[in-house]
């Protein structure tokens, strides 16, 4: 099944804003980040029936993508408008001719961005922050317009719930016990995951979908 081209396009729109006005308040928000740290804010769990889903149509789409590498990541997260971005380098192109092995880019998604309703939440695609040091298998659209710096910047693919980023080792998910009506639960009780799921069919379909993945393009 193809993407919808009309989507990919307003992805594209919706994320060339968000580097437009955070121009002018990326040094505001990654100062605050900085000064306050993450663990006053909250993150969601996604349902097992929501992830079986999503990780199905992940398997289908994501062979798809315009770009499919293995890439190391360089740093941390920096923060534009309430969005983030990091630095990564390419290490093995697996498909597409926009980028090469060594080349140092920033990788965004339509899925990342802080809220500071109540809860002052962390939406991250349900998957953690890329964590520098590690190798990660993605999958990414075309390169975005370069509307600040001098590194080109794209964004993970698709519009499933969950971010297609998948690290190259094995990390460890454990879930946090969710209370009422919300399926926010705080960040510091998850910080180690890889993947945040509320259920253990959630943690399982989005391992069995990250294996199937890893075999296809890494192992």
């Amino acid at each position: 099944m193809r993407l919808q081209p009309l989507f990919a396009a307003a992805a594209a729109a919706a994320l060339a804003a968000a580097f437009i006005a955070g121009a002018v308040n990326r040094k505001s928000y990654t100062n605050y980040i900085e000064s306050e740290g993450v663990s006053h804010f909250a993150v969601a769990e996604l349902p097992g029936a929501m992830a079986e889903t999503d990780c199905q149509r992940m398997l289908e789409e994501l062979p798809e993508a315009p770009q499919i590498l293995r890439i190391s990541v360089q740093s941390g997260s920096e923060y534009f408008f309430g969005g983030s971005q990091q630095k990564v380098q390419a290490e093995t192109v697996y498909s597409g001719s926009a980028l090469k092995p060594g080349d140092i880019f920033y990788l965004t998604a339509a899925q990342w961005s802080l809220t500071f309703n109540e809860p002052a939440a962390l939406q991250r695609g349900f998957i953690n922050f890329l964590e520098p040091g590690r190798e990660y298998l993605v999958f990414l659209s075309d390169p975005l317009d370069k509307l600040t710096g001098d590194l080109p910047v794209f964004s993970l693919f698709g519009d499933t719930t969950i971010a297609p980023a998948f690290c190259c080792d094995e990390i460890e998910n454990t879930i946090a016990p969710i209370e009422g009506d919300t399926l926010y639960v705080p960040y510091d009780q998850v910080k180690e995951n890889e993947f945040f799921g509320a259920d253990q069919a959630a943690l399982d379909a989005w391992a069995q979908t990250k294996q199937k993945l890893l075999e296809m393009y890494v192992l």
